[in-house]
């Protein structure tokens, strides 16, 4: 007899206890992959632990400033009161600016008899403040077609490249000019392209019919979703100035002079009401026979 049946114990039940028991060896064997994970939780996942607040903050809309060894403060955005200084009513607009606004610019174009005019300011800056006073915004694109574009001022020259770039192999494979309404539609579908990434631009196309002279306006969204209009259109920052302005002054069927003059009163009354454009402007009449170009004197401050 064993020594386990003597004491009342099977034989099965101490099979069992030992297969349960763990090995001495087992341990040692996994102290170092023990360890190794310990390092990697000290060094990988304590810093993303501490950086998530301000992740998802940022998500949010909220700004959180993170402390070593302290409860992280959140400054949520101030609420809108009556009683607030005009500094900070400033500081919150300038909080809650528009990308589309960041450098500024506004374009406003206009239709006569047989001729078509589109004017933009000059000033290039971040915000409020003014970097350049020579910045173009608006670009001939063929004896028929004049393109302008307000946004922000990366995109700007990124847009008039590649449709530069589209118009010429358009030409090239069709051996004819591009009329304004083509182009326009080569616009829509450019810019609908990068819906899910979108080009910070609001162009307007202006230009005249290649068979009749009739004049073509429109003005899209950083979508391509496009607004025509036989009389004017407006984009920029100071478009609502502009839509004051143009259907104060606006009349139907302006010859070339004209259509000059008030395209310049309603750019330069407009401007002067808006920070984040002005500093003089460019007025470019599109005829059948000629494009004139013409620099505007702004205010300078």
């Amino acid at each position: 007899m064993s020594h386990n049946a003597r004491f009342g114990k099977s034989e099965r039940v101490v099979r069992a206890r030992r297969r349960d028991a763990p090995s001495p060896h087992v341990g040692r064997r996994h102290l170092p992959l023990f360890a190794a994970h310990a390092r990697f939780s000290l060094t990988v996942c304590v810093p993303i632990l501490r950086a998530a607040p301000r992740y998802l903050a940022r998500l949010v809309g909220v700004v959180v400033e993170c402390r070593p060894r302290a409860v992280a403060a959140v400054a949520l955005p101030r609420a809108s009161s009556r009683r607030a200084s005009p500094a900070a009513r400033a500081s919150d607009r300038a909080a809650a600016m528009s990308i589309l606004q960041y450098n500024g610019g506004s374009v406003v174009a206009m239709a006569g008899e047989k001729c078509v005019g589109i004017a933009a300011d000059t000033r290039f800056g971040v915000q409020a403040q003014t970097l350049a006073t020579d910045y173009q915004r608006v670009f001939p694109v063929n004896r028929s077609t004049l393109l302008g574009l307000a946004g922000l001022a990366s995109d700007v020259d990124t847009c008039r490249l590649e449709l530069g770039k589209r118009h010429a192999l358009y030409e090239m494979r069709e051996r004819r000019p591009m009329a304004p309404k083509v182009f326009n539609q080569m616009i829509s579908s450019y810019l609908y392209e990068h819906r899910f990434g979108p080009y910070f631009v609001e162009p307007i196309v202006a230009g005249l019919d290649p068979v009749t002279d009739a004049p073509f306006l429109c003005a899209s969204d950083l979508l391509g979703s496009g607004c025509f209009a036989k009389d004017f259109v407006v984009s920029g920052t100071a478009e609502n100035s502009l839509y004051g302005t143009c259907e104060t002054f606006y009349k139907p069927n302006m010859d070339e002079e004209q259509l000059f003059e008030t395209l310049s009163q309603c750019l330069l009354s407009a401007v002067d009401r808006d920070c984040l454009s002005g500093w003089g402007g460019v007025v470019h009449i599109l005829t059948p026979e000629r494009l004139v170009v013409r620099h505007l004197k702004g205010r300078q401050d």
